[in-house]
């Protein structure tokens, strides 16, 4: 018998042997399907990395935009131009008093002699007064 710091210890018997290691770790077998899934997700990941830093075509144009301007180059239009809404590009409100002018800047194009405006309800939507002609400042 052996006395390690006061406490008995008793030593196996000659001759023995006594394994005290783990046993080892079964680890299932790979598949060859798995190797081929995952060299598929890369090619696709590739792919898709590589339409991601293609730059974006450019935009298709109106298609009657060109036709229009060729049938009637002279008629005018007017449309609002960016300081006409507000700082959120929606509306941007203009109070006046009846008969009192307002000012709301407009990109204008073709002749300004056929340009006229007309003032409308905000509630019915029905025209109030006769068309007038659109003064430039």
């Amino acid at each position: 018998m052996l006395r390690v710091e006061g406490t008995p210890v008793t030593a196996p018997a000659a001759g023995t042997f006594l394994d005290r290691r783990r046993p080892p770790v079964r680890r299932p077998r790979r598949s060859r399907r798995s190797g081929i899934g995952v060299l598929v997700l890369l090619c696709v990941s590739a792919l898709g990395a590589v339409e991601y830093l293609r730059p974006a075509p450019e935009p298709a144009p109106a298609p009657f935009v060109n036709l229009a301007a060729a049938i009637a180059p002279a008629l005018p239009s007017a449309t609002a131009t960016a300081d006409a809404f507000g700082r959120s590009g929606e509306v941007k409100v203009r109070f006046s008093l009846p008969e009192q002018e307002v000012e709301f800047p407009l990109a204008i194009s073709g002749s300004i002699d056929a340009l006229h405006y007309q003032w409308v309800t905000v509630g019915d939507s029905v025209p109030v007064g006769a068309p007038r002609p659109k003064r430039c400042a």
